[in-house]
C-alpha cells in the first residue's frame, strides 16, 4: 500500500471516528434534552395545579366563608416559592408567557381576597390557560413537539387533551365549590356548571376509549380506570347535587376533595404517559 493510500485510509478512519462521536454526542445531547424537558413540564404542571387550587379555596372565599383564609395564605406561599424554585431551575424568565404568568399572579394573589365571585373565577381561569399555552412553548423549547409529531395522534393528544381535561374540572371545582358555600346557585352559575360538565363528560370518554384502543398494561389500565370512574363520580354529583336540585345541600368539602381525586387522577394518566414516552426516547 503507497504512503498516499495510507494517508488517505487513515484520514477516512479519522473521519469516520470524529462522525460517530459527534453522532453519539447529539445523540446524548438530544436524550438531555428531552428528559430535562419532560421533567419541566411535569414541575410546571404541578405549579398549575396549585393555582387551580388557589382558584378553588378562593372561590368559596369569594362566597363569604372566611374559614379558607389560612388555606389560601398557605397557597401563596407555596405558590411564591414554587415560581422562584422553577424561574432559577429552567431559566423561565426566557419566556413571554412565564413573565405574563408571574405578572398576573402578583396582581391576583394580591387582590384576591377582594374579588368577586365572577372577577376571581375569570382571572384564575385566564392565568390558568396561560401557563397551559406556557407547557406548549416549553415542549418546544426542549424539542418536543418535533419528536411527538413523528408519533401517532394519540401519543400528541396527551399534551393538551388531558391537561384541558383537567382544567375543565377544575373549573367546575370552583364554581362548584361557591355554589355548596353558599347553598345556592343563579342560572348564569348553572350554565356554565351545564357546559363544564358537558365538557368533562365528552372529553373524558374519548380520551379514555383512545387510550383503551390503543392497549394498556395492567397499571395503566388500572390509572385509566381509576379516571374514569372518578370522573363518572364528578359528572353525577355537578348534575344531580349541584344542577338539577332546588336546594343545594352538598358539603363544600367533600364536593371539593370529590373534584380534587378527579384532577389527581387524570394528572395520574398525564403522568404515566410521560414516562412511556421518555422510556421511548431514552432507551
Amino acid at each position: 500500500m503507497s504512503q498516499a493510500i495510507l494517508i488517505s485510509v487513515i484520514a477516512g478512519l479519522i473521519f469516520l471516528a470524529i462522525a460517530v462521536a459527534f453522532i453519539r454526542h447529539q445523540s446524548l445531547k438530544t436524550k438531555l434534552e428531552i428528559k430535562q424537558g419532560l421533567t419541566a413540564i411535569v414541575e410546571v404542571r404541578d405549579l398549575v395545579v396549585l393555582v387551580q387550587k388557589h382558584r378553588g379555596w378562593s372561590a368559596a372565599l369569594a362566597n363569604g366563608d372566611t374559614n379558607v383564609n389560612r388555606k389560601i395564605i398557605e397557597l401563596n406561599q407555596n405558590i411564591k416559592n414554587k415560581n422562584s424554585e422553577l424561574e432559577k431551575k429552567y431559566t423561565l424568565y426566557q419566556y413571554d408567557r412565564w413573565q405574563a404568568y408571574i405578572e398576573h399572579w402578583q396582581r391576583l394573589s394580591f387582590n384576591s381576597f377582594s374579588l368577586s365571585a365572577n372577577d376571581n373565577f375569570k382571572q384564575h381561569t385566564q392565568l390558568v390557560g396561560c401557563m397551559l399555552y406556557l407547557l406548549e412553548d416549553i415542549a418546544q423549547h426542549y424539542s418536543l413537539t418535533e419528536e411527538l409529531a413523528e408519533k401517532s395522534q394519540t401519543d400528541k393528544m396527551m399534551w393538551r387533551d388531558l391537561l384541558h381535561l383537567s382544567e375543565f374540572v377544575g373549573q367546575a371545582r370552583a364554581l362548584g365549590t361557591g355554589m355548596a358555600t353558599l347553598h345556592s346557585s343563579d342560572r348564569v352559575e348553572r350554565n356554565k356548571l351545564i357546559y363544564l360538565r358537558h365538557q368533562i363528560t365528552e372529553l373524558g370518554e374519548e380520551i379514555y376509549q383512545k387510550l383503551a384502543e390503543r392497549g394498556l398494561d395492567t397499571e395503566q389500565s388500572t390509572v385509566v380506570a381509576n379516571a374514569s370512574k372518578q370522573t363518572r363520580y364528578l359528572c353525577s354529583a355537578m348534575e344531580h347535587e349541584l344542577i338539577e336540585t332546588n336546594k343545594i345541600v352538598l358539603d363544600r368539602d367533600i364536593y371539593f376533595n370529590l373534584a380534587t381525586k378527579t384532577i389527581e387522577s387524570v394528572n395520574l394518566i398525564f403522568d404515566s404517559e410521560l414516562k412511556r414516552i421518555q422510556a421511548h426516547f431514552l432507551d
